[in-house]
């Protein structure tokens, strides 16, 4: 359901069911709703050079509905390794869609790393669930728990039907 241009109402004209339905509720129900799911885990996690696996606890359950846009964003916070890089990636639904949406290069270290990505769900609307994945590259990394930072994130913001 995309965007309709609202109409103009005119003097005397009959505010009907259809009209209505066009006009207001489905031109509501297009717009962005923000924030739709969100995960944090505290887990320390070490991730295995060339092996690509989940985050511990780091998963959101979401209605995503048809041709609707959401973005994805995905924070880690890692170690303190050298020579250790890793592409983090977002797997989508139980068919496993696998994306990837970052790669951290071997300089960084002790630091949260952020990664966004716009996904637009074109199958039918379903329960589906979204989960943080890694694969460090070259030499193994840990994902930490430290005090006083936040913790892993994956949050799911709905950003409505785009018109592009």
């Amino acid at each position: 359901m995309a965007w309709t241009t609202p109409g103009t109402a005119v003097a005397g004209s009959v505010l009907t069911a259809a009209y209505w339905n066009t006009q207001v509720r489905d031109n509501e129900l297009a717009l962005p709703r923000g924030l739709v799911a969100e995960d944090t885990s505290t887990s320390t996690q070490t991730f295995t050079a060339g092996v690509n696996a989940d985050v511990t606890n780091l998963s959101v359950t979401v209605t995503l509905e048809q041709d609707r846009y959401y973005r994805i964003v995905l924070t880690l916070l890692r170690g303190t390794e050298t020579g250790a890089a890793f592409d983090a990636r977002v797997i989508v639904g139980s068919t496993g869609l696998d994306y990837l949406i970052g790669k951290v290069g071997s300089s960084f270290r002790s630091s949260h790393e952020t990664y966004e990505w716009v996904y637009k769900h074109t199958t039918a609307t379903a329960s589906t669930t979204i989960k943080g994945n890694a694969t460090a590259n070259g030499a193994n990394i840990t994902l930490v728990n430290s005090a006083g930072f936040t913790p892993h994130t994956l949050r799911v913001f709905d950003l409505g039907f785009l018109n592009f």
